[in-house]
């Protein structure tokens, strides 16, 4: 089924539209991340932590400790915030982290409970498996959200001498209760196998992978109390240092850092959630104008393009006089001009067409004719030839064998000119004859050529006159002469006695001779092989003159004028 082109432009729009969109939403919304970012980094990260750290290890603005000193003093320290929810470390120039701090007396493998008071419990002694189950258990039910309240997660514990005897979560347990009392509390925070639990700055718990932390450090150069954040491993970091011992002292170079962590892909969702919240309005706003734009470019667009196919059609049919309005001065008026001019061609083409097919059966009605004659005017001499050979053998006197011998020789040349004159047009037409082009002077050719007729001419009391405006031509001057002679014969022959005969020599040649017209319809059949009105020749020599004209690539022509016919051609280069 064929889809109409204004639902193409409708769902082009559209896809823009919505590809346009897109874009737009992504930077808004990461614009909104990183804003959110920049606040939770302002946020999580206390500068007055590390100002601390420095006050307890006396460190000044302009003074600042030596590695061993500042390592000395650390020893007594547990922590550099109180935040437990902040990973604290001292890392050297190389990255490398020199020692861990929590607020936790672990680092790892300890639940954080709260009953009447926190307590932190060391769970390194339960099995791989049981540490997975108890934090698969911890994660469902802290996760477990109640119009945004976070659940509860409750364990059954037996401490001795702050040592775990017991726990219990869920269906599960660890160590023998015995004879002891059992306590139940809620659990508030926990790491477990390098996963940490870290409660959100927007209520959410997850997960922070502790393995990931000595990577981030290097994807930002040290210095000296600077923050920043930045992404990994679906996680933001927010991470501030501060240095501790002289900045000169390179290869033992030691930072205080504190990492905050948030869930990436709460983050962005719920920045992305709040930017359609706030923006859905005017999303279905623009959408509904996008959708009327749409519609209106299509139609815009689509009506012309009817109209065009409509006279398409036409034209396939042969029909070329349907007029196209439309008056745009885009690309679809300028396709409407070029099919209303394809139009007039195709129609002035279908004319010319069937003009050149009468045309070529007129050529096809002078090709018969042409083998008519032709086979007349072998005919004829080689009738008298035959003729007179026969009389031969029957003359009865040298004289009458001499009179008929002059009469076969004659018809012989006769013969032999008008092959002669078919091989040169043949070949002519064939573009076989090489032109040896120079530049001479024409009036010595045409005044030569005059005088080789002057007998003819005072015969006849015909009067020549030559006017020499410019001499100098380019071509070959023997067919150039061949030319002139072929004229000049044809101008003397249908001269009448006392008239005139008129040469113009400039850049080319012009003759006009006095007498009758030729008939307007046969002008421009004059050229062809054959053709004669005057019967006296073979038709043969106007044919070679064009033949030579055109690999001469001249002007030429012939035209009656007011006092007879003019016979002409010109070197076109010369014309200015």
């Amino acid at each position: 089924m064929k889809t109409k082109i204004s639902v193409k432009i409708f769902l082009l729009i559209m896809l823009a539209f919505i590809m346009i969109l897109a874009v737009s939403t992504k930077i808004n919304i990461q614009n909104r991340i990183d804003s959110t970012n920049h606040y939770l980094l302002q946020r999580i990260i206390d500068f007055d932590d590390l100002d601390n750290l420095q006050q307890q290890l006396g460190i000044e603005y302009d003074h600042y400790l030596q590695y061993d000193e500042v390592m000395k003093k650390m020893n007594s320290i547990d922590y550099i915030s109180e935040n437990y929810n902040l990973y604290q470390c001292l890392i050297q120039q190389d990255d490398k982290v020199v020692k861990w701090f929590s607020v936790s007396p672990y680092l790892d493998n300890y639940i954080h409970i709260y009953d009447e008071s926190s307590i932190y419990i060391s769970i390194a002694d339960l099995s791989i498996q049981q540490r997975q189950s108890l934090k698969t258990y911890l994660m469902q039910k802290l996760t477990d959200y109640n119009y945004s309240i976070p659940g509860e997660a409750e364990v059954k514990y037996v401490l001795d001498d702050e040592q775990l005897i017991y726990l219990q979560w869920g269906e599960d347990s660890y160590g023998q209760l015995g004879q002891h009392q059992i306590q139940s509390a809620s659990v508030v925070q926990f790491c477990i196998d390098g996963e940490k639990s870290i409660q959100s700055q927007y209520s959410q718990l997850f997960l922070s992978q502790q393995k990931d932390l000595e990577h981030v450090l290097q994807l930002k150069h040290h210095g000296y109390m600077m923050a920043y954040y930045t992404s990994y491993h679906g996680h933001y970091y927010y991470i501030g240092m501060t240095g501790l011992t002289d900045w000169e002292d390179q290869d033992q170079d030691l930072y205080a850092v504190v990492i905050g962590v948030e869930d990436q892909a709460h983050i962005d969702s719920l920045m992305a959630r709040q930017y359609f919240e706030e923006n859905w309005g005017l999303f279905l706003g623009a959408f509904c104008i996008v959708i009327c734009i749409s519609l209106l470019v299509s139609w815009t667009i689509s009506r012309p393009i009817r109209a065009l196919e409509k006279v398409a059609l036409k034209i396939k049919n042969n029909q070329f006089d349907e007029e196209i309005n439309i008056r745009s001065h885009d690309e679809i008026g300028s396709l409407a001009k070029s099919i209303q001019s394809m139009s007039s061609q195709l129609k002035n083409t279908m004319e010319q067409l069937n003009q050149e097919i009468e045309h070529v059966k007129k050529l096809e009605g002078l090709r018969k004719d042409f083998v008519n004659q032709f086979t007349h005017e072998m005919k004829t001499p080689l009738g008298i030839i035959n003729g007179y050979s026969e009389l031969i053998e029957e003359a009865t006197s040298q004289e009458e064998r001499e009179k008929y011998l002059s009469i076969i020789h004659r018809e012989t040349e006769r013969l032999n000119q008008l092959i002669q004159s078919m091989l040169s047009l043949s070949r002519l037409e064939a573009g076989k004859v090489e032109l040896h082009q120079e530049e001479f002077d024409l009036e010595n050719s045409v005044t030569e050529i005059v005088d080789e007729y002057e007998v003819l001419l005072m015969k006849k009391h015909i009067q020549v006159d030559i006017k020499v405006l410019h001499p100098m031509i380019q071509g070959d001057r023997k067919l150039l002469e061949t030319v002139i002679h072929n004229f000049l014969s044809n101008a003397l022959k249908h001269t009448p006695e006392q008239g005139h005969i008129y040469i113009t020599i400039d850049h080319g040649f012009s003759i006009i001779n006095e007498g009758s017209h030729i008939d307007e319809e046969h002008l421009s059949d004059i050229w062809y092989t054959f053709v004669t009105h005057d019967h006296q020749g073979s038709g043969l020599g106007l044919a070679i003159c064009q033949a030579i004209l055109q690999l001469h690539h001249y002007d030429y022509g012939v035209q009656n004028v007011e006092s007879g016919v003019e016979f002409y051609f010109s070197d076109s280069k010369y014309d200015c």
